[in-house]
């Protein structure tokens, strides 16, 4: 009986760790696989702070030895809070690891026609397809470009209350730039409706603000309103707004929140948005198995024992 207690805890132990265990996939990009699989120090891409349209940044790749690979950043499109799509936007970087599995460069984003920030950017290898970041090698870095994504003010596009202050939220503007809302008179001319200055978050995947109103006397039809780039003449796409008494509350788009990047690669210990989670993870992984097989192998040792050896 004790011994058929034994291996019912042990096996539920290992059945919980499996659980655990990130699910099936299809094959990864082949140019993750080349450089994780089997990697001796596990494999990454590594670069400091955020990402920005015009600029370079230093990249650190790390994988096995003598692996070439193309470093590309790919603009998180986003629908409603939700990615729907992973666009190229970086110049060619390509390099090739070193023997111990190691290889610098630098990877650089031009000027974006009509490229909008979500505030997020995923620094992966070439060859991904879809929006399914869990079989490539990377991280998402906060990106901003000169038109960022404009969250809502908190009403309804049909009921906006006119002589407000309206509460613009957005993300993805680089730090330092300047921004005004306008609006668009009878006469076609766009004319200033924000009030004092925005406040622009120091991190590009934090919501900035700025302050609006909807001038009064407006008939109550639908009115275009537009957040304008001061600093570098973009403009965000144009909402509808309707004079209201009132107003309607409505809920603002919700911010992005990037998925887990290289979970479902196997074999790899890999750099996610938020490393220390994914250090910890595995951690916790090997101590639980180690735990596992301490117990089991103890518990088990007991019951060969003697019965006149037990206290």
């Amino acid at each position: 009986m004790i011994r058929h207690r034994a291996v019912a805890a042990l096996g539920a132990i290992v059945a919980a760790l499996c659980l655990a265990a990130p699910p099936a996939h299809a094959a990864a990009p082949e140019q993750a696989l080349a450089l994780c699989q089997g990697a001796p120090r596990g494999c990454s891409l590594e670069a400091r702070g955020s990402l920005r349209e015009g600029t370079t940044s230093e990249v650190t790749v790390i994988g096995n030895p003598h692996v070439r690979v193309q470093v590309v950043v790919y603009n998180a499109i986003i629908d409603d809070g939700r990615l729907t799509a992973l666009e190229p936007i970086s110049k060619n970087a390509e390099v090739f690891t070193n023997a111990d599995g190691v290889a610098h460069t630098e990877v650089t984003i031009p000027a974006l026609k009509n490229g909008i920030s979500s505030g997020w950017a995923l620094l992966s290898i070439g060859g991904l397809t879809g929006v399914d970041t869990s079989l490539t090698v990377g991280q998402f870095m906060p990106f901003a470009s000169r038109i960022p994504t404009v969250l809502g003010d908190g009403w309804a596009a049909g009921a906006k209350p006119v002589g407000q202050f309206l509460d613009l939220h957005f993300v993805g503007a680089a730090p330092g730039s300047s921004f005004a809302v306008e609006h668009l008179d009878e006469a076609g001319n766009w004319q200033l409706v924000s009030t004092g200055s925005a406040s622009v978050s120091p991190e590009p995947h934090q919501a900035s603000r700025i302050d609006y109103q909807v001038p009064r006397g407006l008939v109550a039809t639908p009115h275009k309103f537009r957040l304008r780039n001061l600093s570098d003449s973009g403009v965000a796409p144009i909402w509808l707004g309707t004079p209201a008494t009132d107003g309607a509350p409505e809920a603002r788009t919700p911010i992005f929140t990037p998925p887990p990047v290289g979970d479902g690669l196997d074999g790899t210990q890999l750099l996610t948005a938020h490393p220390q989670d994914s250090v910890r993870a595995v951690s916790l992984g090997i101590g639980a198995v180690a735990l596992a097989a301490v117990v089991g192998h103890g518990a088990l040792r007991g019951l060969r024992r003697p019965r006149w050896r037990r206290p």
